[in-house]
């Protein structure tokens, strides 16, 4: 059934049938070996708990995320599509956590990480507050963090405002915001570019806004690339990243951009507002989109005038680092308890 996983159609029913495949397994095969703990890390959503506490093996859940939502004045923002799916999303997220099976799952966990603090908020609902930690949940190990290094300091910027996005073009990731933000900066820098890396099912819709708005001339579309040097590289070269992500539970992207000095402008609000939090790129979201938007094209035009200093990489973010506060936090929570 791994089929459904690969093309993205029934994965969540894939992921629930594979939490059941996963602890039968484990009750059989690892019923003699007492393991000191089971650590569930994969699909990174809050509302699908792990089963895996049900066999009675003290289980750690994450980190997750999942609890991220739309911020009110964007929801119309949205195309059909999108709104359809973030209805679902909304429905799902709310009904699964509920059911009695899912429920249940919840009172076997030991220790949960959340990515965002409204992560942590929705898991409460569900666990103790006393048992929930925030840990991020993307990061770079030493090697992927010199390789970006070296790839920024081999780069020239160009001479010419440029931003670049770089996602799936998913409703969510909001790159139409980003187009409507761009639109306003043209007046004073009609030679600016905006290149959107990606491809999705939101992408017919935003080369629309693109014609329609009339500056389809400064924006290049561009297909997935061939490798991820290929989309650091012109991450590196360009102005700042653009990253609208509405309920995004971190952004590895951010990192990565950061990792390459390269400025990341994105909403305040859940994850990426936590990566770029020292660099004075997070911009607060408004009362009203246009409000939002009109302060989100004021921070493009601060970074063109005045470049930040080059982002320094928040070691916090590196890998071997995390794990070390997932260790110290499983070990402070519960071995220190244990017989």
């Amino acid at each position: 059934m791994t089929f459904w996983k690969r093309k993205g159609f029934g994965v969540q029913l894939f992921y629930i049938i594979w939490q059941i495949s996963a602890l039968k397994y484990i009750k059989k095969n690892l019923k003699n070996l007492s393991p000191d703990c089971i650590h569930h890390i994969t699909f990174g959503k809050y509302w699908v708990p792990t089963f895996l506490g049900k066999t009675g093996i003290p289980t750690f859940f994450g980190p997750v995320g999942g609890g991220d939502t739309t911020p009110p004045c964007f929801k119309k923002s949205y195309s059909i599509s999108g709104k359809t799916k973030e209805n679902i999303k909304n429905l799902f997220s709310y009904l699964i956590p509920r059911l009695p099976l899912f429920k249940s799952a919840y009172n076997h966990i030991t220790l949960s990480f959340a990515a965002t603090k409204e992560t942590a908020s929705k898991l409460s609902k569900f666990v103790d507050i006393s048992t929930i930690e925030i840990i991020p949940q993307s990061g770079l190990n030493q090697e992927q963090l010199i390789a970006l290094e070296n790839i920024s300091n081999s780069t020239q910027k160009e001479n010419y405002p440029l931003f670049v996005t770089a996602c799936r073009l998913e409703h969510w990731k909001a790159v139409h915001l980003a187009i409507k933000a761009f639109k306003n900066i043209l007046q004073d820098y009609p030679n600016a570019r905006l290149e959107v890396i990606g491809d999705g099912p939101e992408k017919r819709n935003l080369i629309d806004l693109a014609n329609r708005l009339q500056i389809s001339n400064n924006i290049t579309f561009i297909n997935r690339l061939d490798t991820l040097e290929e989309v650091y590289t012109e991450i590196a070269k360009s102005t700042a990243l653009l990253h609208p992500a509405l309920h995004e539970a971190f952004g590895q992207v951010c990192v990565e951009a950061q990792a390459l000095g390269t400025p990341v402008i994105c909403w305040d609000w859940g994850g990426p507002g936590i990566i770029t939090e020292n660099n004075g790129t997070a911009v607060p979201v408004k009362d009203t989109e246009e409000e939002s938007i009109s302060s989100f094209s004021e921070k493009m035009i601060e970074v063109i005038k005045s470049p930040p200093p080059k982002p320094l990489f928040n070691k916090k973010l590196l890998w071997e680092n995390i794990v070390l506060q997932l260790t110290d936090k499983i070990i402070s929570h519960k071995f220190n308890n244990l017989k």
